[in-house]
């Protein structure tokens, strides 16, 4: 279980080890990858990622999320410090920070709000 592991390691060898396994996980074509949150902290494996296709965003709120960690019983994510809420609002820069990865550039950053909207190459389309 990973919240095992982030006990064991701490947050910082925790997201190296993720982000390595990441970084050396083969990846079939045409498959969809669905990472952890915390993922996006280590950019190397986050603009690896990005380089293989498309990366899709759910920004969802703060709120949300910290409900279903409530459900499921979980109690700390990497971060900084020890809010949970505090956590959530460290990691948005990484997740933003994803559209600025080098690489090849036919690959897609799609960035879904919590306003339900997705931009999609020129007009939004609501879902």
């Amino acid at each position: 279980m990973l919240t095992v592991k982030l006990s064991e390691l701490g947050g910082d060898a925790f997201i190296v080890a993720e982000g390595e396994a990441l970084l050396q996980m083969p990846l079939p074509d045409n498959c969809i990858v669905s990472l952890s949150g915390s993922n996006p902290i280590h950019r190397d494996a986050m603009c690896w990622i990005r380089s293989m296709g498309k990366v899709i965003f759910l920004d969802t709120h703060y709120s949300d999320i910290l409900s279903r960690l409530s459900l499921m019983k979980v109690d700390r994510i990497v971060g900084h410090g020890n809010d949970m809420a505090e956590n959530l609002q460290y990691r948005q820069q990484f997740y933003e920070g994803m559209k600025n990865c080098p690489g090849n550039l036919k690959s897609v950053f799609i960035f879904l709000s919590s306003n339900n909207q997705l931009p999609v190459f020129g007009p939004t389309v609501k879902l």
